[in-house]
């Protein structure tokens, strides 16, 4: 079935940007960020968050460390009654490719 989608880039659009932000205590949600993904699937849309990740590319902290901050993410969301689909980065790097979105169970 095809359904519409709605693609948020984290930093500067769900949560307040932070410079090479990975670490859940420092993440602040921006003001109407999660009621907007909850009208997101209130319409149907599916809801992706995608971003770019240099501090990953530079070494200062590792893929594994932004999936736990996104499954903390998808966790406030759930409590709020609103959930992503699916979270995507890609290390800012012509040497790497994308790594696929994966839906959060």
């Amino acid at each position: 079935m095809l359904r519409p989608a709605v693609f948020f880039d984290r930093y500067g659009v769900l949560n307040v940007h932070s410079e090479y932000l990975f670490e859940i205590d420092k993440l602040s949600w921006i003001d109407g960020a999660i009621e907007a993904v909850k009208a997101t699937n209130e319409a149907r849309y599916f809801a992706f968050v995608i971003n770019n990740q240099q501090g990953v590319t530079r070494g200062f902290y590792h893929e594994a460390e932004i999936c736990r901050l996104h499954f903390w993410m998808a966790e406030q969301l759930m409590a709020c009654d609103a959930r992503i689909d699916a979270f995507g980065i890609l290390p800012d790097s012509s040497e790497r490719t994308v790594t696929p979105l994966t839906a959060q169970q």
